[in-house]
């Protein structure tokens, strides 16, 4: 389940407070009610700056964007780890800023924000929402301040703001989904014990258990088990019991291991092709899951995949994906992401303080990504 730039103005603006429902069309109407839901308060700005922040923090990085009103990208920048719950407010706050400093080439700011949005784990619940705010009051880096989840960044920024789902498959998994109604789903995401299904840890943990059960002649056999021998250096496959246990494999060593299993697919091998299948089924029962929660189930909307699984895994996955998919949802169309979490946070400040981000903003916000 981000990078630096030159200074940004320091042109500053009065402009009258805004409240966090200041809508220009129906999808920023649901952008409030979802910020409502999950209690985003209203904060009141009195100088508007003319530049927006996103922030997508995890659990190793933290990834920054300063964008113009007109949707022209300012400053990227990356800091360190941001899961307040797991770093704390020092480190989460020497994070931030970080990105800034590189975002802005090391010149600052020069000025304040007109609003910001943090999308960050550990930032969903009302704990981490506190620590995180306070963090930002000391950094002083706008009048307004929206802190979420960072699933919600992450479907804002595939879907570009509007209703959907997106499915997110990496080391482990997810889905979220928002209607047009400003409902707000979730499916999986529970963890690599107790859930993460067709994630690239899942993918590469059932390798290891068709290895094994090859290996005593309990299942087919599967040259994952030669592949995974030779990868992780052992005499034979039994070895995986000291590395898994023993050693305690780390959770990203274990996920490294999933490109075995598509290169197994790709020779032919059925166990392998098996496992991808299985992956996608997963992925596609979540995806199902939110749309059903949502009632979205006989509506057309995009289901917007994103991750190293899904980005590298091809038909192996996506075809299973979407065939789950459509036997739910049949109107549902399978899209990649249009752009990354961190852009969905943007979209958020955009939309804190009423700006349109539909059409030229958009448009504009893509063609500066690429410049």
């Amino acid at each position: 389940m981000g990078e630096g730039h030159e200074g940004i103005s320091d042109k500053e603006e009065e402009a009258s407070p805004l409240p966090l429902g200041h809508c220009t069309n129906p999808c920023d109407e649901t952008i409030k009610r979802v910020l409502s839901d999950l209690g985003v308060a209203e904060l009141t700005a009195s100088k508007d700056s003319g530049f927006l922040i996103g922030f997508e923090g995890g659990g190793t990085k933290t990834t920054c964007l300063i964008v113009g009103r007109d949707g022209s990208v300012r400053g990227k920048g990356t800091g360190g780890p941001s899961n307040i719950l797991v770093v704390g407010k020092d480190k989460t706050s020497e994070s931030l800023s970080a990105a800034i400093k590189e975002a802005t080439g090391g010149k600052g700011l020069g000025g304040t924000a007109s609003a910001l949005c943090v999308g960050a784990a550990g930032s969903g619940n009302p704990e981490g929402k506190r620590l995180m705010q306070e963090v930002l009051e000391s950094l002083h880096l706008s009048e307004r301040n929206v802190i979420v989840h960072d699933g919600v960044i992450a479907l804002m920024g595939a879907t570009a703001g509007k209703p959907g789902v997106v499915l997110i498959s990496g080391t482990g998994s997810v889905c979220f989904g928002m209607s047009s109604k400003g409902e707000f789903g979730r499916a999986s995401g529970w963890g690599y014990i107790i859930g993460d299904e067709g994630s690239g840890y899942d993918i590469a943990r059932r390798a290891m258990i068709v290895s094994l059960r090859a290996h005593d002649k309990r299942g087919e056999k599967t040259v994952l088990a030669e592949k995974l021998a030779v990868r992780l250096g052992l005499s034979s496959i039994e070895g995986l019991v000291g590395k898994v246990y023993a050693e305690a494999m780390p959770r990203d060593q274990m996920s490294a291991l999933a490109p075995l299993v598509l290169e197994a697919a790709r020779e032919g091998d059925a166990v392998a092709k098996g496992l991808l299948e299985y992956a996608g089924r997963e992925l596609g029962m979540a995806a199902v899951a939110v749309a059903r929660q949502l009632n979205m189930l006989k509506d057309e909307f995009e289901v917007a995949t994103m991750g190293g699984v899904l980005d590298n895994f091809g038909e192996f996955v996506l075809a299973p994906l979407e065939t789950t998919v459509h036997d739910s949802a049949p109107r549902a169309k399978l899209v990649r992401a249009r752009f990354k979490p961190v852009v969905g946070a943007v979209i958020v400040a955009a939309r804190e303080i009423g700006l349109n981000v539909e059409g030229g903003y958009l448009d504009n916000l893509a063609r500066s990504l690429c410049d």
